[in-house]
């Protein structure tokens, strides 16, 4: 694991360009000894370090990537380019914050057996008593002691799949050539950053985003390989109700650190639930030129069926959920968006140096 860790002679070269460009990222570099010493990073730590071995170890770059943990609570990630070396930088917050709420939501037992069998949850037609905000703040606050060692055992597992498609995110963005722009450290961030006129910034971060989504899915399907995820028995379904469970609470929990009305904010960053449905236009249109046992309308089942799932819990175990009307507004949103980035993204992509690519031979499927 030590081999990416960001060596101890530049923490301070990196704390200090950071918190000059990026106020989300102002905090103290924790060293790589501390962070072995305290469980509660570990599973960050293994997705990280899997990613980079299956991602980057053979990709031949121009100079080392490395990655290190902030010690902040914001639920922000993001990659940046020095004079001699990548740098994917993490705040401590990305994962801890998501731990108490998957800790509450994976005691929802139907949930569970979803994620096992693929046996979708009863829906019983119960009026949610809550916003799906107050929802998720119930469990950021109250999931850690509704938590059960069922739910714990497959907490630090999702973690590891959350944390391992972030990790993605930002290689998207190196590979993709994204950080020869001038707009600075590329960020999966809820933060308010950059408004952009012209929509150039927010394409790239769709770019990410797709590279990430199918780079993740592909990382999904070698999973069996660590001894905890082989014990679950994946098959290609199970594989992909885990990968988009994973992004879902994910980006759920991204829209409640977030700005209140995230449909109406324009950032560089797509609202983060309309981001659940690039990935799985992504996934769903590109694994199945990969994967043998892939089909589309299967992937898109799965995420479907995944997303429904998750609310069904909510709804049981916090008493709020999406309602009809919302989810109508994300969708519409997020086609719109989709639109807007394959009519834009030619005359983006003239513009870069996409030869990073190269080493990844899927990477042909991608637009």
């Amino acid at each position: 694991m030590e081999a990416y860790y960001l060596p101890s002679r530049l923490l301070a070269v990196v704390e200090t360009v950071l918190a000059r460009r990026s106020p989300t990222a102002r905090g103290r570099i924790l060293t790589f000894e501390e962070i072995m010493g305290d469980g509660i990073h570990r599973p960050a730590l293994m997705a990280i370090d899997l990613t980079l071995i299956f991602h980057v170890s053979g990709a031949k770059l121009e100079k080392p990537v490395y990655y290190c943990v902030i010690d902040t609570p914001a639920m922000n990630a993001m990659v940046a380019s020095f004079t001699s070396f990548y740098c994917i930088v993490y705040n401590s917050g990305l994962y801890q914050q998501l731990y108490p709420i998957l800790g509450g939501l994976l005691t929802h037992e139907p949930l569970r057996n979803f994620l096992m069998t693929g046996e979708a949850p009863v829906d019983d037609r119960s009026a949610s008593r809550i916003s799906r905000r107050e929802a998720y703040g119930i469990l950021r606050s109250s999931g850690a002691d509704m938590a059960t060692t069922s739910s714990l055992n497959l907490t630090f597992l999702f973690a590891e799949l959350m944390i391992g498609m972030v990790t993605c995110h930002e290689l998207g963005h190196l590979f993709g050539g994204h950080l020869g722009s001038s707009s600075g450290p590329w960020q999966m961030s809820e933060a308010p950053i950059q408004n952009d006129r012209f929509g150039r910034n927010r394409s790239l971060e769709i770019d990410a985003d797709i590279f990430g989504a199918l780079a993740c899915a592909l990382l999904t399907t070698r999973l069996s390989s660590t001894s905890a995820w082989a014990a679950l028995k994946l098959d290609h379904g199970k594989k992909m109700r885990f990968l988009f469970t994973a992004a879902y609470i994910m980006f759920s929990a991204m829209d409640y650190f977030g700005v209140e009305n995230p449909l109406v904010t324009k950032k560089a960053h797509p609202a983060p639930l309309t981001r659940v449905f690039i990935m799985g236009m992504t996934v769903s249109n590109t694994l199945i030129h990969l994967v043998p046992e892939a089909d589309r309308e299967g992937i898109w089942n799965e995420a479907s069926a995944s997303v429904r799932a998750i609310e069904i819990a909510m709804l049981d175990t916090v008493g709020g959920a999406m309602m009809p009307d919302e989810a109508l507004r994300y969708e519409a949103v997020a086609q719109g968006l989709w639109a807007e980035h394959m009519n834009r993204w030619p005359t983006v992509k003239a513009t870069l140096d996409r030869s990073r690519l190269s080493v990844f031979p899927w990477a042909i499927v991608l637009p």
